[in-house]
């Protein structure tokens, strides 16, 4: 890998020594526990404490496979060493395979843009032309119906690779289980890297777990494209197939066909999507059958506890592009931090009124690691700003931010993850409304059934009901946790004033 980062991407030296040292360094930085022949299937769980009856905490050390261990920290060295350049951090990506097997097809297509539609901050230019996206299919058979039907073999362009034209199929021509349930995907990577092509170890898993086409949409990058104009190609990709422009000859699809779903960044892109239908659908556009987000970025203001807290996860708590980040901009995604805590932009802020069933978002399955940054945002948007629709939050214990990419080697949790979205999608784009779902749920019980609302903590063996007040408790104990850390680190570093003074001073500094 070392070779690779700094012939491949020439990245800078210290990326490279970083990397280089990674795996010598790696022991001081993992559970003592975990020893060269353990694995997740051969190790027992840790011992867990617990705030309430009902609400497990993680332990002080995870438990990781042998893979995960190595593997993530030298993600987190890779990422912290790059954040101060976003050429180098979009660079990394070029390292992620994007070839798919056999049984897989992938076909690119070209989207409209709605020029019809303006949201503040756009010009009309920049409502023009096309958003790139790539069609996912899983399957030998409907792989080869597929080839047969538009003459054409598997395509593995490679990453920035411009793609070929196609020739549209019209729905009616497709074989039978190509014209049901499309999930709408939008890939992660903080805005401003990533591409269809660097999630297809993602967008691939969840066509085979659903049986699904998936639709993976290249939304233009920040920061060169910032806020809405992602929003906006979402919002076109979205409308192409539920209300196509006339005469383009795109199949219409009913929104009852659709699942948004997307991972980190994308996912809190699906969701201010689907707010966004909401806020502005009317009764021309209606909102998707489900959701399904993998740890969504939801908290641009990182008001949450778990985002300081978590450090064993990956992610890294700032960029730091000098030729974008300034002290009125923390984030590529936003021009000016004023805009950080807009609910188009961090959907923790936005609401529903729980006795008001039109203001609900669809069934939405949100999943997150115990030891993901973004824990505690996905856990406070179902418990409080969504407390009345029909959300469903699984805490896979001891995993960090979009573990479900260790699917693709087997990480066992990782494939029970997918498997659980795969069963998610499947009974959400079912025939019944997503009234008629929750109500099937009220009776199954929320572990039992996939798609009913509530709050589930999933281990390797067990999945547990928390419920909200256990979920708040989980975001309680970490604020607690998170000021006392900084009542400490403020006493010494200033070394005088009385210990009321000091608890005060942090209490006012984090009012969330």
């Amino acid at each position: 890998m070392t070779s690779a980062l700094s012939a491949k991407i020439l990245l800078p030296q210290s990326v490279s020594n970083i990397c280089a040292s990674a795996s010598a360094s790696i022991v001081n930085d993992l559970p003592r526990s975990l020893s060269p022949a353990s694995s997740l299937s051969g190790t027992s769980p840790p011992k867990l404490t617990a705030i309430s009856p009902t609400t497990p905490v993680v332990a002080t050390k995870p438990k990781w496979s042998r893979q995960m261990s190595f593997q993530v920290p030298m993600y987190r060295a890779a990422l912290e060493a790059t954040k101060t350049s976003v050429r180098y951090s979009r660079s990394l990506l070029s390292l992620i395979p994007t070839s798919v097997p056999d049984s897989i097809q992938v076909n690119h297509v070209k989207l409209p843009r709605r020029s019809d539609i303006h949201l503040d901050g756009m010009t009309a230019e920049q409502a023009q032309g096309d958003v790139d996206a790539e069609w996912i299919v899983h399957g030998p058979a409907v792989n080869a119906e597929w080839k047969r039907l538009r003459g054409l073999k598997v395509s593995k362009p490679k990453v920035g690779a411009t793609p070929s034209p196609t020739t549209t199929v019209s729905s009616s021509a497709l074989p039978k289980q190509l014209q049901e349930t499309i999930v709408l995907y939008f890939h992660g990577g903080a805005y401003f890297m990533g591409s269809p092509a660097t999630t297809r170890n993602l967008t691939t898993l969840f066509s085979e777990h659903s049986g699904c086409r998936v639709l993976s949409v290249g939304y233009r990058l920040a920061p060169e494209n910032p806020y809405p104009i992602p929003l906006f190609d979402a919002i076109s990709a979205y409308l192409a197939l539920i209300d196509p422009p006339a005469g383009s000859g795109m199949p219409r699809y009913k929104p009852e066909q659709i699942v948004f779903a997307g991972d980190s960044a994308g996912g809190g892109l699906a969701i201010a999507l689907a707010i966004w239908i909401r806020d502005n659908g009317g009764t021309k556009w209606k909102k998707p059958a489900g959701i399904v987000a993998l740890a969504p970025w939801l908290d641009l203001t990182h008001s949450q506890p778990s985002f300081h807290l978590n450090t064993l996860d990956y992610i890294p708590p700032t960029v730091a592009d000098p030729s974008h980040i300034t002290p009125r901009r923390s984030h590529y995604y936003t021009t000016d931090d004023a805009q950080n805590s807009h609910p188009y932009v961090s959907p923790l802020f936005a609401s529903d009124t729980p006795l008001d069933p039109s203001t609900h978002l669809p069934p939405t399955l949100i999943q997150l690691g115990s030891r993901e940054r973004l824990r505690d945002e996905g856990l406070m948007f179902a418990a409080d700003s969504f407390s009345g629709s029909p959300v469903r939050v699984e805490v896979y214990q001891d995993m960090v931010h979009i573990f479900q990419a260790f699917a693709a080697r087997g990480e066992e949790i990782a494939v029970k993850a997918l498997s659980r979205v795969g069963e998610f999608i499947r009974n959400v784009a079912s025939t019944a409304t997503a009234g008629e779902v929750e109500a099937e749920g009220e009776e199954e019980g929320v572990v039992s059934h996939p798609t009913r609302k509530g709050f589930l903590y999933v281990s390797e063996g067990s999945v547990t009901e928390i419920g909200r007040d256990g979920a708040l408790e989980i975001v309680e104990e970490a604020r607690e946790q998170l000021l006392s850390q900084s009542l400490e680190k403020e006493r010494e570093k200033s070394g005088r004033g009385s210990l009321s003074e000091v608890e005060e001073k942090i209490q006012r500094e984090m009012e969330f």
